[in-house]
């Protein structure tokens, strides 16, 4: 008799798939890791991880996901579109640029805290821009207990949001 549990647990195949999908969303392939880690990762393991080949030590994967510059927990939940059908609710429209909210100001931890929320849920680790949606607009104009128009003008303002052609 099997024991009955509150929580699945991804099996090993699911965690290398995370993984090559961290290392993809950073538009690496597995000789741009081994150059960009001074051969600290070796293409080869990397992609012995990713195929399930060879196991993942959790020091292991504690440094990867360190190199990745992702959370840990990244491996162990799944935070893909395919998860959840709330993070496809629509198009993305504002362009955040996260270099710029990096060195924000400490007033600004709600932007800075929000962003990095979102960038776990959906795994979008390019770490350059992120794109947002007019519902995630008006969860950040929640907690900033403004509107969605004051929002979008603070983010402008502060540079916070790229201004092109068409992003906004």
């Amino acid at each position: 008799m099997e024991p009955h549990t509150l929580f699945q647990q991804p099996t090993t195949e699911e965690i290398a798939a995370r993984l090559r999908r961290i290392r993809r969303a950073k538009g690496w392939s597995l000789g741009d890791v081994e150059l960009a880690s001074k051969g600290a990762i070796k293409a080869v393991v990397l992609g012995s991880y990713e195929r399930c080949d060879r196991a993942l030590s959790i020091k292991r994967a504690i440094e990867l996901t360190t190199f990745f510059d992702v959370p840990f927990s990244t491996l162990f939940e799944d935070t893909s579109e395919n998860a959840s059908p709330n993070t496809r609710q629509s198009a993305a429209k504002l362009i955040l640029d996260l270099r710029a909210l990096k060195s924000a100001p400490s007033g600004d931890r709600m932007y800075i805290d929000f962003t990095s929320w979102i960038i776990t849920q959906r795994s979008d680790w390019n770490g350059e821009v992120l794109s947002i949606r007019t519902s995630d607009l008006s969860i950040l104009a929640l907690l900033a207990r403004s509107d969605c128009e004051s929002v979008k003008t603070y983010l402008i303002n502060h540079k916070y949001l790229l201004i092109g052609s068409n992003l906004i």
